[in-house]
């Protein structure tokens, strides 16, 4: 199934909020073509897919239920560039917190993450924009019974709970048995703490805030789920007292 092909669907049923009001989902208009063209511009390889593109033609955004209004257009808008060097804010929920969409470095739309502020977690959302629209209509269905509802209470404290911040030690993914992870580990500096959301279901996330490690300059291995956490340079007292 298509994007469009969701969309639509999610965007033609009513829904009922936690208060018993009945709504729907509020399409705003499509891009034009010229639009659409001016907008590749700025993406990877200059290009948007056409499953991608067919979307934006019938929409360029949307509004539902207590987010902030969802748009396609907004590349980079996010930040975290060493995480995710492009990608889509697609929406948030007026606290601070953003659901972003991965592109790739050849224009592909990829995963959609959580991007948690409090706690500082990445959760991984959905394997595509097309589950996520998925996600969005079952929790117009069932609320709090919803996987989209399960991810936003539950899962971001749980990627902040688990042992270690959900990372790996750099000794530990230098032995590994899994060739990309040990190839990986071997070019990076002593000290680094691994992200490794590659083969994690929906749900799994790694706590981002870690003190002691520099998010400027995070490493990510092309575009796998796989980053590297450089630790912070650790100065001198004659360092920081002369700002060198």
């Amino acid at each position: 199934m298509t994007p469009l092909d969701q969309f639509k669907i999610f965007a033609g049923k009513e829904y009922q909020n936690e208060d018993g009001e009945s709504h729907r989902v509020k399409v705003e208009p499509g891009f034009t073509e010229d639009e659409i063209e001016d907008l590749a511009q700025i993406f990877p390889e200059m290009r948007i897919p056409d499953d991608i593109m067919e979307l934006m033609k019938y929409a360029s955004g949307f509004k539902f239920d207590f987010f902030e209004p969802f748009s396609f257009n907004t590349i980079g808008w996010f930040g975290l560039e060493n995480i995710f060097p492009a990608q889509v804010q697609l929406t948030g929920d007026g606290l601070g917190n953003f659901w972003i969409i991965d592109i790739k470095q050849n224009g592909d739309w990829g995963e959609v993450f959580f991007a948690c502020h409090d706690p500082a977690v990445m959760v991984k959302q959905a394997d595509n924009l097309t589950e996520f629209l998925q996600q969005l209509q079952e929790y117009g269905e069932k609320h709090e019974h919803s996987v989209f509802h399960r991810i936003y209470e539950e899962e971001r404290f749980n990627a902040w709970e688990q042992p270690d911040a959900g990372l790996i030690d750099l000794e530990v993914a230098r032995n590994s048995n899994d060739p990309a992870l040990k190839q990986f580990s071997l070019i990076l500096p002593e000290g680094c703490k691994i992200a490794d959301l590659r083969k994690e279901s929906n749900g799994s996330g790694f706590y981002w805030g870690i003190r002691g490690f520099d998010l400027d300059n995070v490493i990510r291995n092309n575009d796998e789920l796989l980053w590297a956490f450089v630790p912070t340079e650790k100065k001198s007292f004659w360092s920081r007292l002369f700002g060198r």
